[in-house]
């Protein structure tokens, strides 16, 4: 994934989860108190300003009750072009 790829991808998958937030009533501060991070860190997240790690990802996610196929469908309109080109050199 190129830097550009990631950028477009992160915001799109932040601003799915800023959503999900949003519309089952939380605020950023409950995400913040549930996976011990800051307020600010939920607005980057949610922004795409931040590629957070895989055990943060999965909190929310389960929190939120989002699958994580979702992510992978994001993943695939955002990246799998690039992905699969690399795939293909190393696999040849």
């Amino acid at each position: 994934m190129n830097p550009n790829e990631q950028a477009k991808f992160l915001e799109h998958v932040g601003e799915y989860f800023r959503q999900q937030r949003m519309d089952k009533g939380y605020t950023q501060n409950d995400i913040a108190y549930l996976v011990n991070k800051s307020i600010r860190w939920v607005q980057k997240f949610e922004k795409g300003q931040i590629d957070i790690t895989l055990s943060l990802f999965i909190q929310v996610s389960h929190f939120l009750d989002v699958p994580q196929s979702t992510v992978m469908e994001y993943f695939q309109h955002f990246a799998y072009e690039e992905y699969t080109a690399r795939t293909k050199v190393l696999k040849n």
